[in-house]
């Protein structure tokens, strides 16, 4: 396409091929103003305009829409309902990905440098215009910014849901917070993550000022935060704050978490080596994992068996070290 004054020449895509037709359109009214003459010298390619009308309605969306770019691609040519032919010729979803990424990225603002930014509107609310961002302050004790995130459709879930999880995540969290909380909810018996929490720090003051904020989100609502049980890691810099702000909540530790600070222990005093070549002594430290999975009233009663198992082990030296670490804990 190239500019005129008045209008917008149009040249035919298979110029390369020596076709030299070009169509002028107005600028005003975008209806056709004019042709230079030549016609096509080619038949025309219905199923290459056909590809062509599709790739730009994704590419539209992948502008407009922050959702997975290979989802708009499949979503767009379920919708279009491909012949065989106009199949083989639409490019794979997958090949199509890193282009369409880069058209969104020149769309986008840049990411900020520091945590003095401002959040564009767009990122506040959602797409049904509801209020998404609930909590945005700066404090020294929160080490900087605490961005909290959830929709009134989440909050409703949440505030209604009798058992909570909650889980930090460092791989996806953006350069200038330290984690990106997550708070999951139950929503007909299926788990639904219903808040986002960006943090400076891991101490107990963000957390608080997260349970604070939520517990007038829950007023202003016509709720109670009140779970009977939450569930998580066993991070006390968040257990303490549940227990100050929802005294009447149980809270669980997570067996998967449990599981893996053993095992990231095993590995901190030099275990790993008889963990991973003698079949005794690995049956026996998992089996200190696996007495979570007791009835509560089993579990000293075991604990004492799997002591007396560790002190008369060939390699009772070093499972003393673990006994000790799982004692104190």
């Amino acid at each position: 396409m190239s500019e005129s004054k008045a209008t917008f020449a149009w040249r035919c895509s298979k110029r390369a091929e020596h076709c030299k037709a070009v169509i002028h359109t107005s600028k005003v009214t975008s209806k056709f103003s004019h042709w230079n003459g030549p016609c096509h010298i080619h038949i025309v390619d219905q199923t290459e305009i056909r590809k062509r009308s599709i790739l730009t309605k994704i590419k539209a969306r992948v502008v407009d829409e922050y959702i997975s770019v290979t989802a708009i691609v499949e979503d767009e040519y379920g919708k279009a309902q491909l012949s065989y032919e106009e199949k083989r010729a639409m490019p794979l979803p997958l090949s199509l990905a890193s282009d369409l990424q880069k058209l969104r990225r020149k769309a986008l603002p840049p990411l900020p440098s520091d945590q003095r930014f401002v959040i564009p509107p767009a990122y506040q609310t959602t797409y049904g215009s509801e209020q998404f961002l609930i909590y945005d302050k700066r404090k020294s004790a929160y080490g900087g910014r605490l961005l909290i995130f959830a929709s009134e459709e989440q909050l409703n879930v949440l505030f209604q849901s009798d058992v909570l999880f909650a889980d930090g995540t460092f791989k996806v969290c953006p350069k200038l917070f330290e984690q990106l909380y997550v708070i999951i909810g139950l929503k007909n018996g299926e788990a639904v993550p219903v808040c986002f929490i960006l943090t400076s720090n891991r101490r107990h003051e963000s957390y608080e000022a997260v349970f604070r904020c939520l517990k007038k989100m829950a007023i202003h609502m016509g709720y109670e935060l009140k779970p009977s049980t939450i569930v998580c890691d066993f991070e006390r810099a968040f257990i303490n704050p549940v227990v100050k702000e929802l005294p009447n909540t149980a809270v669980t530790g997570c067996w998967f978490h449990f599981a893996q600070s053993c095992y990231r222990n095993i590995q901190k005093l030099g275990l790993m080596n008889l963990y991973d070549n003698d079949t005794d002594s690995r049956d026996l430290l998992r089996s200190f994992m696996g007495l979570a999975l007791l009835p509560i009233d089993r579990i000293q009663e075991a604990f004492q068996i799997l002591k007396l198992h560790a002190a008369a082990s060939p390699h009772s030296k070093e499972l003393k070290c673990f006994v000790s670490y799982f004692k104190s804990e």
